[in-house]
């Protein structure tokens, strides 16, 4: 019996290169490498660093003198108005009076409303997130998020309390470990400032041609922007000394360049 003869396509290489005739059947041309095992890539982020709060603390500064000034405005058209309204300005100035009131009220009301409230309101919610999220940087993590600091300044009801807390809670872990009375001195005020102005404009909306009529409601308005000049200028001083506390203590609490394994993704500031 004579032996097979060789099989001529013995050791033939596919045309893609990936396949070698090995006499019986095709077989790779490199070994089939099983899939390593790898463990997990861990989720890592960089630590939060540490910006500066001090530019927002000017800007927020900046639009809170502007509603002090305005409000310094409003307290003496309140006291013209009284004056008017009492009989006590001659009859020339009592005219000229009458023609002007309407327009310097609605100038004052207007950016007050239009311009240094809601600019001081952007502006202090900037300040608040800058200061609650430097807190981890400098060695002192907070016990919430800085996005829900400010929320709680916009939630209905829970802004009665929760924003004081927010604050006192940047001022203890900066400042000093016990709030202290200027924080509540602020929130008083702010709290009255709300309550005497709202009270302000329902007396507002009962005033008739008599003149007695004007008279509450312009000793509400009086009251309501002194409360307000005063809820102004306590938050003025609680931001610059937050806000220089953490520019103190950022220096000597840097956190290190390397970045921490363990540390849960959280989204730039």
């Amino acid at each position: 019996m004579q032996p097979d003869a060789p099989d001529p396509r013995l050791g033939t290489v596919s045309p893609d290169g990936y396949w070698w005739w090995d006499g019986a059947r095709w077989q790779p041309t490199a070994p089939v490498m099983p899939p390593a095992v790898t463990a997990p890539m861990a989720l890592v982020a960089a630590p939060r660093p540490f910006r500066s709060a001090r530019l927002r603390a000017e800007l927020a500064t900046t639009f809170l003198l502007i509603l002090v000034a305005l409000n310094l405005l409003d307290i003496v058209n309140s006291a013209v108005d009284l004056a008017a309204y009492g009989g006590h300005l001659g009859a020339t100035a009592e005219t000229t009076h009458l023609l002007w009131t309407a327009q310097r009220n609605a100038l004052v009301a207007v950016s007050w409303l239009l311009v240094a409230f809601p600019g001081s309101v952007v502006m202090v919610s900037l300040w608040v997130h800058r200061a609650y999220a430097n807190l981890e940087p400098i060695g002192r993590r907070g016990s919430r998020s800085p996005a829900l600091a400010v929320g709680w300044f916009f939630i209905p009801v829970a802004n009665l309390w929760k924003p004081y807390q927010v604050v006192a809670e940047i001022w203890s872990k900066t400042v000093g470990s016990v709030p202290h009375r200027l924080l509540g001195s602020w929130w008083a005020c702010w709290l009255a400032g709300i309550v005497v102005g709202n009270l302000q404009m329902q007396v507002s909306l009962r005033e008739t041609f008599d003149p007695a009529s004007h008279t509450v409601p312009l000793l509400l308005s009086f009251a309501s922007d002194v409360i307000w000049i005063a809820a102004a200028l306590l938050l003025i001083r609680i931001m610059r000394a937050v806000t220089r506390a953490e520019d103190q203590a950022a220096p000597a609490a840097a956190p290190p360049a390397a970045f921490a394994a363990t540390s849960p993704l959280r989204g730039e500031d």
